[in-house]
Formats: C-alpha cells, sequence, structure tokens
C-alpha cells in the first residue's frame, strides 16, 4: 500500500492510498466547516443542490447518464456532524482502470465528474436554481418535521440540547 498527500489548492488536500486488494476506486471529497447556528441548515441545503447536476451534467439525468457511461459508478453525498464541525461529503466508486474493457481512463473521469459537481455547480444568474432549490427546501423541512416521528431521535437531540446549551456541538 502506498499513501502520498499534497495540497490541490491553498486549504485543499488530496490523500491517495494506492492498493491492489481492491477491483473499484473510491473517489471521495469532504469538505469540513464549522458548525454554526446560522449555517447548519444552509449546508445540508449546499448539499442537496449539488447533487441536482452541474453546469455541464444539467439534470439528474444527464449524471445518472455519465456514471452509467463509467461501468456504473455510483455517487453519493450527505452531510454529517463531527464535534463542533460538519462534514460535507461527496463520494464516486467506480470500476479500477485494469478491469474495464479497454483500460480506459476510468478513474481520470471519475475524478473529472467528482470535482465538477463539487466546483461546478448548476446555476441560473449566479445563484442555484430556484426551482430545484425550492423543491430541496422543502425535502429538508419535511426531514426536520419527521424527526418528531422518530422519538428515539427525538429523545437523543432533546437530551444533547439541554446537554450541551449554547455551545456549538449541539446544533443537529
Amino acid at each position: 500500500m502506498e499513501k502520498k498527500d499534497f495540497e490541490i489548492k491553498q486549504g485543499i488536500k488530496a490523500h491517495l492510498i494506492k492498493t491492489n486488494l481492491f477491483k473499484t476506486n473510491m473517489i471521495a471529497g469532504i469538505i469540513t466547516v464549522p458548525l454554526t447556528r446560522e449555517n447548519v441548515t444552509k449546508n445540508a441545503l449546499i448539499v442537496s443542490m449539488l447533487r441536482r447536476g452541474t453546469a455541464n451534467l444539467k439534470t439528474q439525468l444527464d449524471l445518472s447518464c455519465a456514471l452509467e457511461n463509467l461501468y456504473g459508478a455510483s455517487f453519493e453525498c450527505g452531510i454529517d456532524k463531527y464535534g463542533d464541525n460538519q462534514i460535507l461529503r461527496f463520494y464516486i466508486d467506480s470500476i479500477n482502470d485494469k478491469f474495464a474493457l479497454n483500460e480506459e481512463e476510468i478513474l481520470q473521469n471519475t475524478i473529472h465528474i467528482l470535482l465538477d459537481i463539487m466546483c461546478n455547480p448548476l446555476l441560473e444568474n449566479g445563484k442555484f436554481k430556484e426551482e430545484y432549490l425550492k423543491i430541496e427546501k422543502e425535502n429538508l423541512a419535511k426531514i426536520i418535521e419527521s424527526k418528531i416521528d422518530d422519538k428515539d431521535l427525538y429523545a437523543y437531540e432533546t437530551c444533547i440540547s439541554k446537554m450541551y446549551g449554547d455551545e456549538r456541538f449541539w446544533i443537529i
């Protein structure tokens, strides 16, 4: 196993771990931001909007087709809380180049798609597409409202909010 770390841009690091143990590649983009009451919902919306499409892949269908052309690569994204930080995660799993029919550049194309998703969002007039933003806001509101129906989760979050008071950690 070989591990390399390098800086792509100031504040953006890449970690490459090479191994021959797997037939797939996993490319991950992870953004860590401080957890604040003002940004917790915005960050969740950003992840939802970035999964909707890019300037080059305008719809989820376009994104799905691009992933299918990479031998059925799969894309996942989400947001987690770790201590006083929010973690925005973006993953693409794809087949290793040496298992492709013509030893195509699957890895390179996978990296390009992930960077396109993270750095080249679908915008209209310099803003997220209003139609998609409205839908994602409604989806997020439903998720937040549904938390009260999950009694275990509701009790846990209430307990954490009481324990930590005004500290950033309790923001969920």
